[in-house]
């Protein structure tokens, strides 16, 4: 626009260009990583104990992780409860119930025979 004098802001440098909050997103994804790297041989080791091949060890131990994160099982967590490992272990169980559940169940009707509904077939 003609007659506006627009002032530059000033140069940005990279703690002030950082949007708020994101040294909180910077500490959970550290933290989250140091849990990681705890608990992630130990719940592998028990999938693996509980007769799985090492591919589907690890398949299912990266998913229960994921699964932590976006269901944010961690906000259940308080510190009065149980100790950690034990709420650990009870999440990595109820888990792999569900994910065998879930392996197990037939769809689509598997399984099951097909009754063609043809209406000549009927008479």
């Amino acid at each position: 626009m003609p007659g506006v004098v627009r002032q530059s802001s000033p140069p940005r440098t990279g703690a002030s260009c950082s949007r708020p909050g994101s040294r909180v997103r910077t500490r959970r994804a550290a933290a989250l990583d140091k849990l990681c790297r705890a608990y992630w041989y130990p719940l592998y080791a028990y999938v693996r104990r509980r007769g799985e091949s090492p591919d589907d060890a690890q398949d299912l131990t990266q998913e229960f992780f994921l699964r932590l994160v976006e269901k944010q099982w961690l906000s259940r967590v308080t510190p009065e409860g149980a100790r950690f490992r034990s709420y650990m272990l009870t999440m990595v169980k109820g888990f792999l119930a569900n994910a065998h559940d879930r392996a197990q169940a037939a769809k689509r009707g598997g399984g099951q025979t097909i009754v063609p509904l043809d209406a000549d077939e009927a008479e």
